[in-house]
């Protein structure tokens, strides 16, 4: 990601702090992941400074939001806690400032995790593309396109997260109509490691040829004298023709 330039005050340091493990809670969807046991071990736990993104509930427990890779992999190698950015949900009608979105570790967040992240920002915060993409500096095609992949498949989106599957590839395959479709194309892509243009080409032949619409209506060629009927239903033709009657009636 590039560098951030913030337009707006930051949240309080004290929203960094340690976190138990055992007072977060995960949606069951964060664990569709492919990660394997040693990936997980070798995560370096040390190499961000705040390693989990969470969202403060009401019970005094936090959603995890964002680094599911840091909270598996210190889960299996015994820690208690983490540091982690506690963030707080945008209240209706509230006064308080927009999050900065500096306070988000981009450097260490995948692909998915950084769309979640601009979802979350304009869902409780507000922003609209054009104020992310000018925070963040980057384009806002930049931000529709990161936004696009959470539509994917999770399977895809854990290729994604692992690098399985580049990002440029995710995106070809959103034009695929269905998931199914997407999935079978993108293990194409995993086995035969076809290029981008390649992809492009494979996702073109596999989309079904447009039907071209027929025209509907009524043409008379005086010249010829003849009566041409087009029509694309049963129902549409029933139609045309009781038109064509009422007009030879009036001539």
């Amino acid at each position: 990601m590039s560098v951030v330039h913030t337009i707006y005050p930051t949240l309080n340091p004290d929203s960094v702090h340690h976190v138990e493990l055992q007072n977060i809670v995960c949606d069951s969807s964060h664990f569709h992941k492919t990660w394997t046991t040693e990936e997980l071990e070798q995560v370096d736990l040390n190499d961000c400074p705040t390693k989990l993104i969470l969202e403060s509930l009401s019970n005094g427990a936090y959603r995890l939001l964002f680094g599911i890779k840091y909270f598996l992999a210190a889960n299996l190698s015994g820690l208690n806690s983490l540091p982690a950015l506690v963030l707080q949900k945008q209240q209706t009608g509230a006064s308080i400032p927009k999050l900065a979105v500096d306070m988000f570790p981009w450097n260490y967040l995948d692909e998915i995790e950084c769309a979640q992240a601009y979802l979350w920002l304009k869902e409780y915060y507000q922003y609209t593309t054009q104020e992310l993409a000018t925070l963040c500096s980057v384009s806002r095609p930049v931000i529709s396109n990161q936004l696009r992949l959470l539509n994917l498949p999770l399977p895809i989106q854990g290729w994604l997260r692992n690098n399985t599957l580049s990002k440029s590839h995710c995106l070809l395959l959103l034009q695929l109509p269905t998931g199914a479709e997407q999935i079978t194309m993108a293990e194409k892509i995993i086995t035969e490691q076809p290029s981008v243009r390649e992809v492009k080409s494979l996702i073109q032949a596999h989309m079904p040829t447009p039907v071209k619409k027929q025209d509907s209506g009524i043409s008379i060629d005086e010249s010829s004298q003849t009566i041409t009927i087009s029509y694309s239903s049963e129902a549409q033709k029933e139609v045309l023709l009781a038109l064509l009657q009422t007009k030879l009636c009036n001539l």
